[in-house]
């Protein structure tokens, strides 16, 4: 079996784009040597800053002579189809067309011969192709090259069993050598099959494989962590973008002066991870280290002025933040809110201020229906968005929201209206903070309620506003709180505030209502409940997941209880032979003859019933007794009476009760 080697070698990439160029050069090999019937048995790709690596083992050496059968139209078809078949297959005479029957219809076939290739030449075709499909998020031309690349390609190994693969991209020939960590060795290394790349890589100061890089970061932190006490934030996020930054990590400590704690945790914290992708130390007590780490390829030797260079870098950020705050103190929450008045949220959706009070109304309209009192927080929920008009917030502006809540804890707020400014953006944290929430599930109804009023669409990956997170944070939140909340009474309220607000909107409930269901079915599949169970709970009127999430559960155990069973049994009998849909639904029980139409029409109205007074609970025994009563029926009772009215009646009894069991429950999609 053979293996082929390809790395394409050139400036530094960025962190994301790695990830990218791995997946899609893993997808499209895997493609080509499918396409090309090739077999092999394993795929790798690896990625460093400075190369994309691609290694494939056990393909088969040879690629045999073939026939590909190819499909043209039918005997019968055009004369004109006919030859246009025949031009594309670069044949001058029918008859070397075959005929074939195909259920029931006789088509014509060409035969077409594949010459023996070998795997050599067929990736010297196929490589420069392959390297052209990727598609960057950004990519660059350099010279006159038409070609493009992540960031200009400096050399290109590439070997098929320790040979040579010829071929030209962007400028670069293949050959088969590449280069260490340029931080230490300028040497070309040859290289002859993977092992030897992976071994000379090493001794040349690249860890090939990303692992390799985050154990050795991670195994120094946890040395300095056991020696000073700490524990570090392990994120994961910061992790992948250090490792990604790297070939030869070398982990490095400095520390900044306790009087920087002036600022907040979360600032600080934000300072040193996001801006600067350094770790951060938590003492025992679970507070904030002054200690900080960094990785870079610098030699240790360089230890000196790697540390200071960082240090001083953190003391210029943290006095920055120190002199923005001061300059927001300088300015009331009332005069920031007026701010707000100047900023537009969306085009179409009306100003910053607009959203706050819709958000405040929004507040008091959810508390009033889960019966919380929040009062005396309703004039401070105005507030909620005034840090978008801080420097802070521009500066940082992931810290929406904790900016806030430091502002508001500053200038008096009780710590409830604080807790719930900080909080109020966070996707999938529970609270136990009635204000938090409430505040929380507002601010993201109104801006999902916003997005499809503006008649914007979430299309295939596309979701710039993160409007998929939010719709799942908020089913989440109510689940998990049991907070029984109809959003589709929300959407009418909001509706009510746009108008009151003279916002013109294009709202259509429906496509909503389908959105919200579709994320609340993708959550109960991950969680391993039945796609055809959820989809029989869908409502297409409400949505109030609380609700929803007992009735699926509810409906699951029914399910497969001995009740349920029976019943799924007898409804399957009744749906094979009525269609309610064909018959308007009108039932004379004076046209009774048997007492099996008596019973059925009873137990029906006790279904109902029982719907009306608890629309998520499943009677068992009301079903129990529903079921015998529709297997009576069909056993006793001939539908297809040969009295027309007596035949209708008897139909309406079966289509009104298939349409009463399925009001809330939809048993036809089981």
């Amino acid at each position: 079996m053979s293996e082929f080697l390809l790395e394409i070698y050139g400036e530094e990439i960025p962190s994301s784009a790695q990830s990218l160029a791995e997946n899609e050069l893993r997808n499209f090999f895997a493609d080509f040597l499918k396409n090309e019937k090739i077999n092999f048995s394993l795929i790798e790709t690896y990625s460093t800053p400075r190369r994309i690596t691609v290694i494939i083992k056990g393909l088969k050496q040879k690629i045999a002579a073939s026939i590909n059968e190819i499909r043209g139209p039918n005997t019968s078809a055009d004369k004109r189809a006919i030859e246009g078949f025949m031009k594309s297959q670069s044949l001058s005479n029918q008859k070397l067309l075959l005929k074939k029957e195909i259920k029931g219809k006789e088509y014509f076939f060409f035969e077409k011969k594949i010459k023996q290739k070998s795997l050599f030449e067929i990736f010297e075709l196929e490589i420069v192709t392959i390297l052209s499909s990727i598609k960057w998020k950004k990519s660059m031309r350099w010279s006159s090259f038409n070609q493009k690349w992540s960031r200009p390609i400096k050399s290109i190994l590439c070997l098929l069993d320790k040979k040579i693969i010829s071929f030209n991209y962007a400028g670069v020939n293949s050959d088969n050598f590449t280069y260490g960590n340029y931080h230490y060795v300028t040497n070309k290394i040859k290289c002859i099959d993977s092992k030897s790349y992976k071994i000379n890589l090493k001794k040349n100061f690249v860890f090939f494989e990303k692992k390799e890089r985050i154990k050795k970061i991670k195994t120094e932190l946890e040395k300095f962590c056991k020696k000073n006490q700490l524990s570090f934030n392990n994120d994961e996020a910061l992790m992948s973008r250090v490792s990604n930054s790297v070939e030869w990590p070398n982990v490095f400590f400095g520390s900044f002066k306790d009087d920087s704690f002036h600022l907040p945790e979360f600032l600080l914290k934000t300072i040193i991870s996001e801006k600067q992708d350094n770790f951060t130390f938590k003492k025992k007590n679970g507070k904030l280290s002054n200690f900080f780490s960094f990785v870079s390829n610098l030699d240790v030797n360089k230890k000196r002025n790697l540390i200071l260079g960082n240090q001083n870098v953190l003391k210029a950020r943290f006095k920055d933040a120190k002199f923005f705050i001061e300059e927001d103190k300088k300015t009331k929450f009332s005069a920031k809110a007026n701010k707000l008045s100047s900023i537009i949220f969306y085009n179409d959706l009306g100003t910053l201020l607009d959203r706050s009070k819709r958000i405040q109304k929004l507040c008091m309209k959810i508390a009033e229906i889960i019966k919380l009192d929040i009062n005396e927080n309703i004039n401070s929920l105005l507030y909620s968005n005034v840090d978008l008009t801080t420097e802070l917030v521009r500066e940082y502006p992931s810290l929406q929201g904790l900016v806030g809540g430091f502002y508001a804890k500053l200038l008096g707020f009780n710590e409830e209206i604080c807790k719930a400014f900080s909080n109020q953006y966070e996707l999938l944290k529970d609270t136990q903070n009635d204000l938090t929430f409430i505040l929380s599930v507002s601010q993201k109804v109104d801006s999902i309620f916003g997005f499809f009023a503006s008649d914007r669409k979430v299309s295939g990956s596309g979701d710039p506003f993160g409007i998929r997170r939010m719709a799942l944070s908020v089913i989440n939140l109510l689940i998990n709180k049991k907070i029984n909340l109809n959003l589709s009474t929300i959407f009418e309220n909001l509706k009510v505030i746009y108008k009151n607000q003279n916002i013109k909107i294009k709202f259509d409930k429906t496509k909503i209502l389908e959105f919200l269901n579709k994320r609340f079915e993708i959550l109960l599949l991950e969680k391993g409940y039945e796609s055809n169970i959820v989809k029989s709970c869908l409502e297409k009127e409400d949505f109030n997941p609380s609700i929803l999430f007992i009735k699926i559960n509810r409906f699951t155990e029914f399910l497969i209880s001995k009740e349920g069973k029976e019943f799924i049994k007898s409804y399957k009998r009744m749906d094979s032979i009525i269609n309610e849909k064909e018959f308007e639904i009108k039932i004379d029980q004076k046209l009774f003859q048997k007492i099996e139409e008596e019973r059925l029409y009873s137990d029906t109205l006790s279904i109902n019933e029982n719907y009306k007074k608890n629309s998520e609970v499943l009677n068992k025994k009301l079903f129990y007794n529903l079921s015998k009563s529709i297997n009576n029926f069909l056993d006793n009772v001939m539908v297809n009476a040969p009295e027309i009215n007596i035949k209708s009646n008897r139909v309406s009894l079966l289509s009104n009760c298939k349409k009463t069991v399925n009001y809330f429950f939809n048993f036809s999609a089981l």
